[in-house]
Order: structure tokens, then C-alpha cells, then sequence
């Protein structure tokens, strides 16, 4: 039986998405002074519950933040804002990072909901500048954003920050040695997991094939390393649910605890032409995993095939037939309900749904522009709230399992 066949309950998130993404870096330094609010935000105090969504897997009973602790009260959203990354952790509380014209760079800016995305404040944000690593000339640029609570949250990227006061203030962090780059970074069963790969503060890119899986506490900027540095022609993003994360590699999928590493499953990709591809995976509960496989890309589209596990990933089944679709796969999302969402892009930018474990996708009605701009951060909120971004363009969310989507207005 297919992972995304007959689920009675829902499932640990973990993903936003998103979806969660892939980076490079200068030193973080540990305890800095907390950081200056974005161009046109605010001073100290929030609230609200949850689990972190960015993107690949299953929606998560909410947890409680900590008693008395409360974020900024924030203010207006700064004009021209692009959204990068988001994390919910309810149906109702979520964050946006991005990056707003301002006159002292860096612009970097956060928002937040406490509404469902009907309304929005500016808070406080790091002091770094934002961008896919190197794009804009520095090695330091974040552009990923995960919450756990409403008060303990991180963003990351060629650096790492964090804020455990709902994003009034926020201080950099200690990860890794020097030079290191945050390359994906989920929180999920009270830990807060990181992938981080090493590379020389001077190089001109970055590419993640030798990483060390690290893990913190909710709440604490303790990082310890819980995996053997692994390398590997193509690693996947970092996955976590329940107490357990997932590490895709061409060599099988590396699991563990807060506390160590566990055991490899099986890759369910074939080789092709004799390579071995790395899998995207989504993590609707302990039991039942997805799996997307992708194979002979060429001129902008790619062969996917799904497969599922109902043991844990210990073993697979190709679920439905295999079909052609743009070629970049950039989120995985299960609802726990049979519905599993894909984020595709090449000439145009996609979400593709199926309900009845692949055997047809359709796609969902979403009004993206045209030109192949890629997503980040897909994933379910509640079994029928999923979020996406469409990179320094839009923010989506859909309120019926991802059938259709609407752009959100920040101000």
C-alpha cells in the first residue's frame, strides 16, 4: 500500500516548507548584540502556538509557547516587501521573511500574521543581508525562516540568527566551524535541527555535498553534531517530524534523533544511466513516507515517478505511473489525508496535487506569473491551511488542501 493511502490521523510536521532550500557562508558569531529592526518595523511583543511549517510533510498537534513570553507588538509593513521564505505555526500565526527597498542596506525585513494572513505587521530583523547565497556578492546572505513557537525562531543561511522573544530581538549564533553555511535548518519534536556544510569564507560558490547534521534544544543556542560529516554527489533538504529527522542522499536516507544518528534507509530511486538520483521526500507520519523520483531531464522537463513506504521508509512501491513535468521540484507536501502537493517550475511555475496516491496530478489553480520562478517553503499547515512561496514575488495560501490558491496582500 502506498504511503499516502488510508491515514487515520494527523501527522508530526514537518517540512515548509520548504519548503524548505540549499546555501553558503562567513562565521557565525556567537552572542552578538541583538539586532536593529527591519526598514519600517517596530520595538518588543507576540503571542500564539505551533508547529513549524516550511516544506515536506504533514501538519502537527500545536504546541504551547512558553508562559509569559510574548514578541514585538510590530509595525506597518515596510513598502515593496518580497517575500523569501514563510513558517506557520498555527492556522492563524505566521511569519514571512523578505527583503524591502530601504536606504541603508540591508533591507532585510520580517512580517508577521496573527490573523491567517489577513493582516500584517512589520517585526524586528536580523541584520544581515538576504539572498540565495552569493547572489548578491556576500557570503553571509540569509533566506530561510523557521519558527517552532511564537517566541523561538531562526533564520538562516550563510549565517545563522535566532530569537527566542517572537522576533524582537535577535542574535547571531555559533554553528559549525569556520566558514560553515546553514543549508537547511526544521524544528519539530522539540529540537531544532540544522544541516551545515563548510566551505572557504573566500569561495565564489558553495556547493552542499559534504554536510554534518547539528541539533539544538527549542530555546537554547547550544548546537551539538548528532551525524558523521556526510558527503555524497547530491544531497536532498532536511526533513523533520515527530523526534526524527531525514536526510536524503544518493546512498539512502540518513535518519536519527535530537540526540545521534540512526540508520540509513533505503534510497527509492533507480539509478539512470547509471547514476544514482537523490530522493525528495515528505514525512506524513512515523509509518508513511512519499517519495518523488526524478530522471532523463532534458529541455526544461524531467520524469517523476512517487513512491511510498508504509514501514518507515524501510521499504518502497512505485505508487501511480510515472509522468513528465517541469524539470526543478523545489517542495513535497502530505497532508495526512491523502492529499500530497508537488511545487515544479521551468517555463512556468506549478503546484500539482493528486488524491489518489499518484495515479493522476492535476494541476492546482494558482495565479502565478509565467517565467519559471522557483518555490520555497511548500507545506500543510492544518490537514487543509498549505502555504508557499513563489521566490521574491508572491506569498500563496490555500484553505482547501491546496485545490486553490490565493496571493496574499501584505499591506
Amino acid at each position: 500500500m502506498p504511503a499516502i493511502a488510508a491515514r487515520a490521523c494527523i501527522a508530526a510536521v514537518l517540512i515548509l516548507p520548504l519548503i524548505a532550500g540549499c546555501s553558503a557562508s562567513k562565521k557565525a558569531h556567537a552572542s552578538a548584540a541583538p539586532t536593529s529592526p527591519p526598514p519600517s518595523t517596530a520595538v518588543a511583543s507576540t503571542s500564539a502556538p505551533a508547529p513549524s511549517v516550511p516544506a515536506s510533510s504533514a501538519p502537527t498537534a500545536v504546541p504551547v509557547a512558553p508562559a509569559g513570553r510574548t514578541g514585538p507588538p510590530g509595525g506597518p509593513v515596510p513598502g515593496g516587501f518580497q517575500p523569501y521564505s514563510a513558517t506557520f505555526v498555527s492556522a492563524h500565526t505566521g511569519w514571512v521573511l523578505g527583503n524591502a527597498p530601504c536606504s541603508s542596506p540591508p533591507c532585510t525585513s520580517i512580517v508577521r500574521t496573527e490573523d491567517g494572513g489577513v493582516t500584517w505587521r512589520g517585526i524586528p530583523a536580523p541584520k544581515s543581508a538576504i539572498g540565495t547565497r552569493y547572489s548578491n556578492g556576500t557570503a553571509s546572505a540569509v533566506d530561510s525562516l523557521r519558527f517552532a513557537d511564537a517566541v523561538d525562531g531562526w533564520v538562516s543561511g550563510g549565517a545563522l540568527f535566532a530569537t527566542h522573544d517572537g522576533g524582537g530581538t535577535w542574535h547571531a549564533v555559533a554553528i559549525g566551524s569556520k566558514g560553515s553555511v546553514v543549508t537547511g535548518l526544521e524544528t519539530a519534536g522539540g529540537a531544532v535541527y540544522a544541516t551545515v556544510d563548510r566551505c572557504a569564507p573566500t569561495a565564489a560558490s558553495c556547493a552542499p555535498n559534504t554536510v554534518t547534521v547539528y541539533s539544538a534544544p527549542i530555546g537554547s543556542d547550544t548546537w551539538t553534531p548528532i551525524s558523521a560529516a556526510v558527503s555524497a554527489p547530491a544531497l536532498g533538504n532536511l526533513v523533520a517530524h515527530d523526534t526524527t529527522w531525514y536526510l536524503p542522499t544518493t546512498k539512502g536516507i540518513l535518519t536519527g534523533s535530537s540526540a545521534k544518528q540512526g540508520r540509513t534507509l533505503p534510497n527509492p530511486c533507480p539509478a539512470a544511466n547509471g547514476f544514482a538520483s537523490t530522493a525528495t521526500i515528505a514525512v506524513a507520519d512515523s509509518a508513511h513516507l512519499d517519495a518523488v523520483c526524478i530522471s532523463d531531464g532534458a529541455a526544461g522537463s524531467a520524469r517523476y515517478q512517487l513512491y511510498g513506504s508504509v514501514d518507515g521508509g524501510l521499504h518502497w512501491t512505485a505508487s501511480g505511473p510515472s509522468h513528465i513535468e517541469a524539470s526543478g521540484l523545489s517542495g513535497l507536501a502530505d497532508n495526512a489525508r491523502r492529499v500530497l502537493l508537488m511545487a515544479t517550475s521551468s517555463g512556468a511555475s506549478q503546484i500539482l496535487r493528486t488524491t489518489n496516491d499518484g495515479t493522476t496530478f492535476t494541476n492546482a489553480r494558482i495565479n502565478a506569473p509565467s517565467g519559471g520562478l522557483e518555490w520555497a517553503d511548500l507545506g500543510f499547515t492544518t490537514p487543509t491551511q498549505a502555504i508557499v512561496v513563489l521566490l521574491k514575488t508572491a506569498f500563496y495560501l490555500s484553505r482547501d488542501a491546496g485545490a486553490t490558491w490565493s496571493a496574499i496582500r501584505f499591506s
